[in-house]
This record gives C-alpha cells, sequence and structure tokens, in this order.
C-alpha cells in the first residue's frame, strides 16, 4: 500500500520522515516547518528518557532477570567462549584478539540459552493453568520491536531481549501471549484470561513499559 501522506516519527535514531514518493522537497520542508514544536518536543523527550549506555567492557553492567550484574571480560586462550555467572558477576572468557563486538555476541548467545529454558518452563506453567491439551511451540526470536506474539498455530514467540527483565515481568510476557492461544485479541474476555493467569499484571506491564527502550538498546 502507497504512503499517501508525510509521515513523522521520533525514535532512537532520531527524526524519521517517511513521505510518498511524489512529494516535493518544498512540501517536505513546509510539514517539518509546520510540526516543529512537535518535532522538538518529541525530541527533548527522548533525550531526557535516553537509555544508559551499555558498556561491554569489565566493570560494565549486564541486566538478568531484574538484577544488574557486573561484567568481568577475561582473556582466554584455549577456549573460544566462556560465560561464567557467580555472585552478581558475569565473567566472559575470550580469545585475546576479541572486540568488543565479539563480547556483545557472546552476550546475546548467552541470553538465548537462558532465554529458551527460562520462557519454557513459564510456558509450560501456563498452558498447564489454561488446561491446553496440546502444548503451544515456543521459538526465541532476536525481535528488537515487540516482545512476543502467539498466532494461529499456537506458535507463540518471544523475544530473547526480555530475560533482562525480573521474573513477574517476564511471566506477564508469557501469560499475556498464552492467552492469546484462547483469544486472539484484546477484547475483556482477554484481559480477564490475563489477569487470572497473572493477578496485578498491571505492575510488570508499567515496569516494562518504563524499560523497554532500556532493554531493547542491548
Amino acid at each position: 500500500m502507497q504512503r499517501r501522506r508525510i509521515g513523522l516519527q521520533v525514535d532512537d535514531r532520531g527524526l524519521v520522515v517517511q513521505a510518498p514518493w511524489r512529494s516535493t522537497d518544498r512540501h517536505i520542508e513546509r510539514v517539518l516547518q509546520d510540526g516543529a514544536h512537535w518535532i522538538q518536543k518529541k525530541l527533548a523527550s527522548w533525550s531526557a528518557n535516553a537509555p544508559p549506555a551499555r558498556s561491554w567492557r569489565s566493570g560494565g553492567l549486564v541486566d538478568y532477570l531484574g538484577e544488574q550484574l557486573t561484567l568481568d571480560v577475561v582473556e582466554e586462550q584455549e577456549r573460544a567462549m566462556v560465560l561464567l555467572m557467580d555472585n552478581h558477576r558475569l565473567e566472559v572468557r575470550l580469545p585475546g584478539s576479541a572486540q568488543l563486538a565479539d563480547v556483545k555476541l557472546a552476550l546475546a548467545k548467552w541470553y538465548k540459552r537462558h532465554a529458551q529454558s527460562h520462557f519454557a518452563q513459564r510456558l509450560e506453567h501456563y498452558a498447564m493453568q489454561l488446561n491446553l491439551r496440546k502444548k503451544p511451540k515456543l521459538f526465541v526470536s532476536s525481535a528488537t520491536s515487540r516482545w512476543g506474539s502467539c498466532n494461529a498455530q499456537r506458535e507463540i514467540r518471544l523475544s530473547w531481549r526480555l530475560m533482562q527483565a525480573a521474573p513477574p515481568v517476564i511471566d506477564y510476557v508469557v501469560a499475556h501471549e498464552a492467552a492469546h492461544i484462547i483469544e486472539m485479541n484484546h477484547s475483556p474476555k482477554f484481559w480477564s484470561i490475563v489477569e487470572k493467569l497473572c493477578p496485578g499484571y498491571a505492575g510488570a506491564r508499567a515496569e516494562l513499559n518504563a524499560l523497554t527502550r532500556h532493554y531493547m538498546s542491548l
């Protein structure tokens, strides 16, 4: 479907202008001038609430299940990649030739591995509460725009980045997607199912909304 109007969006990329291919530079400039106040307000808001800069060096902080682990990058000669967690410390052992990008990649693989088992356990828990005869199929995704999804084939996808959140927040997202197996919508009936599975989910939902930009920046 072709875009008919010029759209303005402010996100972590800055100002994004989406315009029909026939739009003239003069027309685009006029839209920007008319929306200058809105643009400045949005940019200021994003700047004020920017997530803290991440560090992939020793001493950097890593979010895991609602806790913060201190990163310790150690040179390892014998094995390509080892991650050890102990007493709020996450040790990443990599070859001396490794770059900062390799540390981030190692962390992503570590999150994915833990996400698979944690999500599966929580999904099985809620599937039992819903008395589902056929277990949903779980996929761990790398999504950066949504935490989860559920389709008519009973396939549930959850972003591994969710592993940064506290367990009650993860439970809310898993319960939300599990509820979609019964109600593929966001009707009052759907939310009553979510409430039954995850009482007081509103607090977890608010916490996730507040931290989404930070978690998705990983």
